[in-house]
């Protein structure tokens, strides 16, 4: 916790070896992929959004607050001027727009989304989206 009572949040193994260091207000992790995600939403105005590796390897940072990562792509949410998320291809290096209210990890490259109501599966390799079965 610092002087502002903010508390910041880090990963360390069972040895108690930092992996993530304490930067960040909140982590998030992919198992599948291996990724963890560091938010930096409220330290300061020109915080990143990290991704890591288990080892604690740095992959990427992006300016967006990263809402879930892949291997191969970065949901990122964007609330100004109109919230919305933007997909960032990290291969191609392309970012392309979502409709969506909540975006949530499904399975490898594929999104459990919500729109207007409703859940899909949307497919992020052929964009495309399949209204949920239950």
């Amino acid at each position: 916790m610092d002087e502002n009572e903010v508390v910041h949040v880090g990963l360390i193994d069972t040895k108690e070896n930092e992996i993530i260091p304490y930067l960040y207000t909140s982590l998030k992790i992919n198992p599948v992929d291996s990724l963890i995600m560091g938010c930096t939403a409220g330290l300061t105005n020109a915080s990143e959004d990290d991704i890591y590796t288990y080892n604690g390897k740095k992959r990427d940072s992006y300016h967006r607050h990263v809402e879930l990562a892949t291997k191969h792509f970065v949901i990122q949410k964007v609330l100004e001027p109109k919230e919305h998320f933007v997909i960032y291809n990290c291969i191609t290096k392309e970012e392309k727009n979502l409709q969506a209210s909540e975006v949530h990890f499904y399975e490898q490259d594929q999104l459990l989304i919500k729109w207007k109501g409703d859940w899909f599966v949307y497919d992020l390799l052929t964009n495309q989206k399949i209204e949920k079965q239950y």
